[in-house]
């Protein structure tokens, strides 16, 4: 039998859910060995290599919804903020509102009701200051 015979069998073996994580695990390694980051990319490959072989034992069980909801999950929650952020525009409204907070305070600064006087009780070191307002 030949290597690449048993390697593509493998493969073939895998449920749907696995072989979707391998071909995402492959494209992230890929990326990393272009980008020259070696010891990402072997973190990821022994990453890769549990995840497939959890999912696909998932599967072996017949928990193939989950295995798919693990895999789904991240692309569906990294879907969802992106549209969400870009459909109402939070990211403008969070800035525009510090921007206010931020002129409103440099133009009306808060009003002093008194001055904040420390005092260590029983004139110890070991105790906890005491803080009284004075006006």
């Amino acid at each position: 039998m030949n290597v690449n015979t048993v390697k593509m069998r493998f493969i073939e073996s895998l449920c749907p859910p696995a072989l979707l994580y391998v071909l995402f695990v492959s494209i992230q390694v890929a990326l990393d060995v272009s980008l020259g980051l070696f010891l990402t990319a072997a973190v990821k490959v022994g990453f890769g290599i549990i995840g497939t072989l959890l999912l696909d034992s998932l599967c072996g069980v017949q928990l193939s919804v989950v295995a798919w909801a693990l895999v789904a999950a991240p692309f569906i929650i990294t879907s969802l903020a992106t549209a969400i952020s870009m459909g109402i525009d939070a990211d403008q409204r969070i800035v525009s509102s510090v921007r206010e907070q931020f002129v409103e305070r440099a133009t009306n600064p808060p009003k002093v009701l008194g001055k904040v006087v420390m005092a260590k009780a029983d004139g110890s070191d070991g105790d906890a200051l005491l803080l009284s307002m004075q006006s």
